[in-house]
C-alpha cells in the first residue's frame, strides 16, 4: 500500500469532512448542527424523507401564532405511509399519539414515534426554529430525537424509548420515596436545564408527566435512577422577542410559573416548575391545590407554605424549594447557581464515582485511535444513529463527574482537572496528552467531547454495539449491496467532492487486510472495534 505523508493524510481528512458537510441542504454555522443534519440524510440516502427548510416555510401558518410549526393531535386509525413502515414496526400505543416501535433493520433498538396528523391538528406544536436544535440535543437527562420523517399526511418524530415510564407512575410502582432520592432526581433535572439553556431553549412545561425514567429501576438500586426531560411541544427560544405560551394547551397547571401563565417569561420559569415538583415529591401534594382556575390564581397571588411539611424533611431541602420558587425573578436562583446549593453539596456519596473505574475507562478510550479516515466517517454514522449503549451507569456517572459545569460537554480543562494527574510527564506534557485525547475522541471535530461521542466510543470498546448494528452501518457503505466496500462505493458517498480517485482506493487499502482491493464485513468490524 502506498504510504502518504501526515500532511497528505490531514488534507484527506479535511476533504472527507467537507464532503460530508456538503450533503446538508444548507450549511449550518456549528459543527454540532452539521453532524446532526448531514447524518439524518446519510441514514436514508434520500433527502426527500426528511423535513427540509423549504418544506417548513411552505407549511408555516399565517395566523398570529405563526411561530408554531408542528401541531400535535391524537392519531386515531389512519393508515401510515410505506415510507415510515419500511423502517419501523409499530408494537403498541403508549399513550396519545406516542407509539412504541421497533427498528426493522436493528430489532433490538426499541424507540418511540410521535405520529403527528398534519390535517387534524389544533394549536399545539414546536416552534419552527427549535426543530433543528431538538435534533441535535445530546445530554444524559434529555430525551433524544433521532430523526423526523414526513409524508403527505403525517410527521413522524422518532425518539428514544424510556422503559421506566414517567416519574409519577414510577413513584406509584415503587411506593418508596426519600429526600435523598428526590435530591438525586432534582439534581438531574437542573443539570438538564443548564444544558437546555446553553442551547437557547426554555421548556416552559416541566411536570412529572414529562419526566421519564430511562431504564426500569428496582428498589434495591434507586440511587441509579436516570431521568430524562421530554415533550418540547411548548418550548421556546431564549432569543425570542415574544415569548408566549397557550396555557389552555397545558393539561396540568400545578407546576406552571407565574410568568408562563402571564406569557412573559425567561429561562427562570423552568426553575419555578422544578421547585413545584420538588415540593410535590417531598410533601406528597402540589404547593397549590384546587380546581384548575383556583390553582392558576394561587400561583399568581399566593406564597408557598411549609406549615404541614413532614418533620423529617431537611431545612436545606425547604430552602432549595424557596430559592427555586421565589416570585422575584431578580432573586430566583439560576440553574447553574442551584447546582451549588447546600442541599446538593452535602451528603452526596451516591453521586461519587470510583476513581479507579474512571481511570480505566479514560485509558481504554485513549488507546482507541481513530486515525484511519474511513473509521472516522463510520464513527460519525454510528454516533448519528445512536447505536450505542446508554444503560452503562458507570459511563453516565463518569461523564457527569467530569462535566463540572453541567453544560453537557467535556472540555480540556475539565478532563485535565479530573484526570490530568494520571497522564505521564510534567504539567505541560500532561496537558498536551489531554488535548490529544480529546482530538481522538472528538468525532465531529468541534473541540469538546459530547455525551453521544463519549457513549459511542465506550460502547465500541466494550463490544456493546452488536453485529446487527454493525451490519446496518456496513450496508450503508456497501452501496452496491454486493457484500463488500470498494473505492467506487466511497466515491459514490463523497461524489460531490473533488477528491482524487486514488484517495478512495487508499482509504480501502488502509482497512483491506488481504489486499484484494475491497473491504469485507469481517475486515470492517475489525477496523471499527480495534483498540490499538
Amino acid at each position: 500500500m502506498k504510504k502518504i505523508s501526515e500532511e497528505e493524510e490531514n488534507e484527506m481528512y479535511n476533504i472527507i469532512k467537507t464532503a460530508l458537510f456538503s450533503l446538508c441542504d444548507e450549511k449550518p454555522n456549528h459543527p454540532v448542527d452539521y453532524l446532526a443534519k448531514k447524518m439524518l440524510e446519510l441514514v436514508d440516502g434520500t433527502k426527500s424523507a426528511f423535513i427540509s427548510r423549504k418544506t417548513i416555510m411552505e407549511r408555516r401558518p399565517s395566523t398570529e401564532i405563526d411561530e408554531y410549526l408542528i401541531k400535535v393531535d391524537t392519531i386515531r386509525n389512519e393508515n401510515y405511509s410505506k415510507q415510515f413502515l419500511d423502517f419501523y414496526r409499530i408494537i403498541h400505543k403508549v399513550n396519545g399519539d406516542v407509539y412504541l416501535i421497533e427498528d426493522l433493520k436493528v430489532p433490538e433498538l426499541k424507540k418511540v414515534a410521535k405520529i403527528i396528523n398534519k390535517e387534524k391538528t389544533k394549536l399545539n406544536g414546536v416552534p419552527e426554529n427549535i426543530l433543528d436544535i431538538l435534533l441535535s440535543l445530546d445530554h444524559p437527562n434529555v430525551t433524544k430525537t433521532y430523526e423526523i420523517l414526513e409524508d403527505e399526511y403525517h410527521l413522524y418524530a422518532i425518539e428514544e424509548f424510556c422503559e421506566g415510564g414517567n416519574l409519577f407512575d414510577f413513584i406509584l410502582k415503587i411506593n418508596i420515596f426519600s429526600e435523598g432520592l428526590v435530591k438525586n432526581i432534582i439534581k438531574q433535572l437542573i443539570e438538564a436545564i443548564v444544558y437546555l439553556n446553553s442551547k437557547g431553549i426554555v421548556h416552559t412545561n416541566i411536570k412529572p408527566e414529562n419526566i421519564l425514567i430511562f431504564r426500569k429501576c428496582h428498589v434495591s438500586n434507586l440511587n441509579d435512577i436516570n431521568i430524562k426531560i421530554s415533550d418540547f411541544s411548548s418550548a421556546n427560544l431564549l432569543s425570542s422577542k415574544n415569548n408566549k405560551t397557550n396555557t389552555k394547551l397545558i393539561s396540568t397547571p400545578y407546576y406552571l410559573s407565574p410568568e408562563v401563565i402571564e406569557s412573559n417569561f425567561n429561562e427562570l420559569c423552568d426553575l419555578w416548575s422544578i421547585g413545584a415538583i420538588t415540593y410535590t415529591l417531598l410533601r406528597g401534594e402540589p404547593p397549590f391545590n384546587g380546581k384548575p382556575y383556583e390553582v392558576l390564581f394561587k400561583i399568581l397571588h399566593e406564597n408557598i407554605k411549609f406549615k404541614d411539611f413532614p418533620s423529617n424533611i431537611s431545612e436545606k431541602g425547604k430552602d432549595m424549594i424557596s430559592s427555586l420558587m421565589n416570585r422575584d425573578l431578580n432573586k430566583r436562583v439560576t440553574a447553574k447557581s442551584a447546582l451549588q446549593h447546600p442541599w446538593f453539596t452535602t451528603d452526596l456519596d451516591i453521586e461519587k464515582f470510583d476513581e479507579k473505574i474512571g481511570v480505566d475507562i479514560i485509558n481504554r478510550m485513549s488507546k482507541f485511535v481513530m486515525g484511519k479516515n474511513l473509521k472516522r466517517s463510520v464513527l460519525s454514522f454510528i454516533q448519528s444513529k445512536k447505536f450505542y449503549a446508554e444503560k452503562n451507569i458507570d459511563l453516565q456517572k463518569l461523564f457527569k463527574e467530569i462535566d463540572k459545569d453541567g453544560n453537557g460537554y467535556l472540555d480540556v480543562e475539565e478532563i485535565f482537572e479530573k484526570y490530568g494527574k494520571f497522564f505521564p510527564g510534567l504539567h505541560q506534557e500532561a496537558w498536551e496528552k489531554v488535548k490529544q485525547f480529546i482530538e481522538k475522541i472528538d468525532i465531529n471535530d468541534n473541540g469538546v467531547i459530547e455525551y453521544s461521542e463519549f457513549l459511542t466510543i465506550s460502547s465500541l470498546i466494550n463490544n456493546e454495539i452488536n453485529e446487527n448494528m454493525l451490519k446496518e452501518v456496513f450496508n450503508f457503505y456497501d452501496r452496491n449491496g454486493n457484500g463488500y466496500v470498494t473505492a467506487d462505493d466511497l466515491k459514490e458517498i463523497f461524489e460531490e467532492t473533488d477528491m482524487k480517485d486514488e484517495i478512495y482506493q487508499y482509504m480501502v487499502d488502509e482497512i483491506d487486510k488481504n489486499n484484494d482491493g475491497k473491504i469485507t464485513f469481517q475486515e470492517f468490524c475489525q477496523m471499527i472495534t480495534n483498540i490499538n
